[in-house]
């Protein structure tokens, strides 16, 4: 592969952050993904696309500017701020230039690098504490949109998504799914999880009532609703209506909203299937919905 193909190294960032920024001398702790051009992956601790972290793969920490990584990767990541993610394109000459790297790397061949950075010391050459973002860089405002320590500590696995339309994905456990700017779509399937969109439009999805089902610590919370947002029920069951927050008629396929809870009854016994918990919304319409 010829490096003609990239002269200068260049950065993307995905996921802005309000971070501390990080300098020479820091020693960071990161998730990367790295390909050739062709999007052939070479090596990688972390997967940009489902937002998991590789099996057996602990994020890699390392000294910026001491030579341990690819200059590309000195010198990219150089003034980038603790939270963000950026893509970098770099040059075969900042990478492993002439001799490439076994068999992965061809010779010449410019790379590029998808990296998170998760937490820094909080000074160059010797500090000791490590610093980490939290929800302020990302512009989330704990306290307003209802997300207590205790919905946190609730939940067991975590995607934080980027600055663009992504899909998150939850497990069977509790998750909790935090989608930033972009059309987002979140999909928690079981467990009681807890979805945060940004301010996109963003979809909330849900294929079965038993991916949050009407009982007690077992309902999803859907935080941050915003009024350009829709909840997708419409694979729960075939007829679905919204009845606003009237009561359940006893007809199958009701769908009502009432004090900050969305519920829907499917076998029509007049009490509520799925539940979802919408602490700060007052209202919402048929806009919001598709059945």
């Amino acid at each position: 592969m010829s490096n003609d193909n990239v002269e200068k190294l260049s950065g993307r960032l995905l996921r802005k952050s309000r971070g501390p920024k990080i300098a020479s001398g820091y020693r960071v702790l990161a998730y990367y993904q790295g390909t050739l051009l062709n999007g052939e992956e070479f090596d990688a601790n972390f997967n940009f696309s489902s937002f998991e972290a590789v099996r057996n793969r602990d994020p890699f920490s390392f000294t910026l500017g001491a030579g341990e990584v690819i200059e590309g990767l000195d010198k990219g990541l150089r003034g980038r701020r603790i939270g963000s993610v950026v893509e970098l394109t770099i040059p075969a000459e900042m990478a492993y230039g002439e001799s490439g790297a076994g068999d992965a790397i061809p010779p010449n061949s410019p790379l590029k690098f998808t990296v998170e950075i998760l937490a820094a010391n909080d000074s160059p050459n010797g500090g000791t504490t490590q610093v980490f973002a939290n929800w302020r860089h990302f512009g989330i405002n704990t306290k307003k949109i209802g997300l207590t320590t205790t919905l946190i500590q609730s939940t067991t696995s975590f995607k934080l998504g980027l600055d663009a339309g992504d899909e998150l994905l939850g497990t069977s456990y509790n998750d909790l799914l935090v989608g930033l700017r972009g059309k987002d779509r979140l999909t928690g399937n079981r467990g009681a999880d807890v979805l945060i969109g940004g301010p996109g439009k963003d979809i909330f999805v849900y294929t079965n009532v038993n991916d949050s089902p009407s009982s007690k610590r077992k309902s999803d919370h859907l935080l941050a609703f915003g009024r350009k947002d829709k909840i997708d029920l419409s694979e729960v069951a075939d007829e679905l209506r919204f009845i606003g927050n009237d009561p359940f008629s006893g007809m199958a396929g009701d769908v009502r909203f009432d004090n900050e809870t969305l519920e829907l009854d499917k076998n029509g016994d007049g009490t509520a299937d799925l539940a979802l918990l919408m602490p700060g919304t007052q209202s919402i319409d048929i806009e919001n919905l598709i059945l």
